[in-house]
């Protein structure tokens, strides 16, 4: 499918988003866990023409391996530093307190 197809088929979509009729299967794809059979190999077809629906499946894998290498590395790729997180933390309770301020909540 030329990209003017995709871009008609997708109307006012972000450019991150897949099509709607493929956006169910995307999981399956990534995970390798949906079998083989006419579904399959018509996603698969979509995949190579689509760029939205291969953008979205290339952007799944990469959050499924971090999440994976997360889980096999505690602690080992935190983003955060100690200092960006005190940074954080603190910024969450003068949010929290602002917000009891303004409820009135003790």
């Amino acid at each position: 499918m030329g990209n003017w197809l995709a871009k008609w088929m997708h109307g006012n979509q972000a450019e991150d988003e897949p099509c709607p009729h493929i956006k169910p299967y995307l999981n399956g794809i990534a995970d390798g866990s949906m079998p083989n059979g006419p579904v399959r190999r018509f996603v698969r077809l979509h995949l190579k023409d689509c760029s939205y629906c291969d953008k979205a499946l290339y952007g799944l894998i990469l959050l499924r391996a971090r999440l994976y290498n997360l889980k096999e590395n505690p602690g080992k790729s935190d983003p955060l530093d100690k200092e960006r997180r005190v940074e954080l933390e603190a910024g969450w309770d003068a949010i929290d307190a602002k917000m009891e301020r303004k409820t009135g909540a003790q």
